[in-house]
């Protein structure tokens, strides 16, 4: 086992330290942690064993949230990023940015505040291996806040409000689906 210096990047930061440097730790399939890294510093982390030209990715924040980043490439989920546009009682609008899920997600509303977006593929998501976040544009002054979750394997649920009281978002809302092998 050798002390080596390599990179980590933290919010498109890159952040130098000492590492152990070794195969694939304790974990089995590919799963667990680099060895010398436990816990995660953040979601997301990226971690590159150069002795075994190996990249680890952080799912979690616990010790063994770790997967290897396999086939050369450092990014191993699919993603669907998209921006969210919403008015009066119609169903909100994607401007996708990006969709690896070979899925397309349809959005209807629900009720005033309450979206669900609906995959074309059933099964997609699953509860361990599905990451969903969303970010409002803060002054588009309708909602303040979003709330994203599962709804089940193949529906994403989504609550926006304005300090409490559920709301509909109007422009603005960023939704971020990733869903890891």
């Amino acid at each position: 086992m050798s002390i080596l210096r390599d990179t980590i990047f933290e919010n498109d930061r890159a952040v130098t330290g000492p590492f152990n440097a070794g195969g694939l730790g304790g974990g089995q399939n590919g799963i667990g942690s680099p060895v010398g890294v436990t816990v995660p510093d953040f979601l997301n982390q990226l971690y590159h064993d150069t002795d075994a030209d190996t990249y680890w990715r952080s799912i979690g924040m616990m010790n063994e949230d770790w997967v290897v980043i396999t086939g050369g490439s450092i990014v191993n989920y699919k993603v669907y990023r998209a921006v969210l546009t919403q008015s009066g009682t119609d169903a909100p609008t994607a401007t996708v940015l990006e969709n690896s899920l070979e899925a397309t997600i349809a959005w209807t509303r629900t009720n005033v505040g309450i979206y669900l977006g609906t995959s074309s593929i059933p099964d997609l998501f699953s509860r361990s291996k599905t990451y969903l976040s969303a970010a409002m544009d803060q002054f588009n002054g309708s909602a303040a806040f979003a709330l994203v979750g599962l709804q089940s394997t193949s529906e994403v649920y989504m609550v926006t409000n304005n300090f409490g009281v559920t709301a509909d978002f109007g422009d603005g809302l960023f939704i971020e689906i990733l869903v890891y092998p």
